[in-house]
């Protein structure tokens, strides 16, 4: 089954105006039939479409029948389609159509963003935890060396002290 892309497709081989076959499907669509529609909302027409714009064209060229009355005739005339009931109609033209692999991209998209974002909030609380343990350690250092200073700066005045005591009594004031 051959698939015509759009209005202009159809257009060419009817040998009409793409304003004709657009007003033709709309008059279609309003008395029940669907057209199927692209990702994007656009009618494409089957080779079956084709074949009713031909006999409504066929209908519509007999004397004194209107394209409305043409358009009934052709709809009433198809048996294997289901044909939408005026509420039907309404409904579906109130609610937007809703392309589901525009939205799973959407949402794989989305995935990625926050996996990347997860990444980078992982890679943030690691370099944040070594700053801490090099923080941590460099203070421990620090107070290793203070402590080691203080030692020995007490060992030396123990020294002092000692080699004072055993100075003779003469050689105190020297």
């Amino acid at each position: 089954m051959n698939v015509f892309a759009g209005v202009d497709d159809v257009a060419r081989e009817l040998g009409l105006s793409p304003s004709t076959i657009k007003k033709y499907y709309l008059l279609i669509e309003e008395n029940g039939y669907r057209f199927t529609r692209s990702r994007t909302g656009k009618v494409i027409f089957s080779e079956r479409d084709l074949e009713i714009f031909k006999r409504l064209i066929q209908i519509k060229n007999e004397k004194g029948i209107k394209v409305v009355d043409a358009v009934k005739t052709v709809i009433s005339s198809i048996t294997d389609v289901t044909v939408w009931k005026e509420s039907a109609v309404a409904t579906e033209f109130e609610e937007p159509p809703v392309d589901i692999t525009v939205m799973k991209e959407t949402m794989e998209q989305m995935h990625e963003i926050i996996k990347n974002q997860q990444k980078q909030i992982d890679q943030l609380l690691e370099s944040q935890n070594q700053t801490q343990k090099l923080l941590e350690s460099g203070s421990t250092d620090r107070d290793k060396l203070l402590l080691q200073s203080i030692r020995e700066t007490q060992e030396l005045k123990q020294l002092i002290l000692e080699n004072n005591k055993k100075k003779k009594w003469w050689q105190f004031g020297k």
